[in-house]
């Protein structure tokens, strides 16, 4: 990751692989900037010689439009911040003085990222049968050392958990677990998408160490 200021330490970028995570910004202006630093990391890193880079993306580049997606989908963003990401995609795809490797992540679950808290206590929250898509702290860690150790570059790779299960069970049960009163979730299913990680088992031959979300809500 790279600071706002135009300056930097040209040791961050005396590396084999640089890794980008930053996530984008959802307020006005916000996606110009965004591209611009990223811009800025890329003129440093062919500056310094930088070979490999892996840039840490979102599956909301695909969008929701009710069908499952993998690899190869091609990505169809609806919020600010996919199309941002998708263009950032693009961007350090395009450069031929390194190798991009994509990871697109699906919702952030883990100790700082409890699922119960996202929506207790709520009322008539929409798309109650929407499959979510997620992915443990632990599986993120483990498939950028898998991705390291195998020397796997130059893919895109989605990483979300396997197992799918609809929104409102998923939540409700996940509040009932933390103690926090349950959300009441409208039965319905409206935009809606599945994520599948096709290249995490057939290139990384990795597996998920949460790939049940019901075995883990009841652990």
């Amino acid at each position: 990751m790279m600071p706002d200021s135009e300056s930097y330490s040209p040791e961050f970028f005396d590396c084999d692989v640089l890794w980008i995570a930053i996530p984008p910004k959802s307020r006005s202006g916000e996606g110009d900037n965004y591209i611009k630093r990223v811009k800025r990391i890329i003129a440093a890193a062919i500056k310094h010689g930088v070979k490999q880079v892996v840039h840490i993306s979102s599956t909301g580049v695909y969008g929701d439009h009710n069908q499952e997606v993998d690899e190869l989908t091609p990505p169809d963003p609806i919020s600010p911040s996919g199309k941002i990401l998708l263009q950032v995609e693009q961007l350090l795809r395009k450069q031929a003085e390194f190798i991009t490797t994509i990871v697109r992540f699906g919702g952030l679950v883990g100790p700082s990222r409890d699922p119960g808290r996202f929506f207790a206590g709520k009322k008539n929250i929409p798309n109650g049968k929407a499959p979510v898509n997620l992915i443990h702290l632990d599986d993120c860690i483990r498939i950028c050392a898998a991705i390291l150790d195998k020397k796997s570059f130059g893919y895109i790779y989605n990483a979300c958990s396997p197992h799918h299960p609809e929104k409102a069970g998923f939540y409700t049960q996940a509040a009932i677990r933390s103690g926090l009163k349950a959300p009441d979730f409208t039965d319905e299913l409206l935009e809606w998408k599945i994520v599948r990680s096709v290249y995490i088992d057939d290139v990384l031959g990795y597996s998920f160490k949460v790939g049940d979300w019901d075995k883990y809500l009841g652990e």
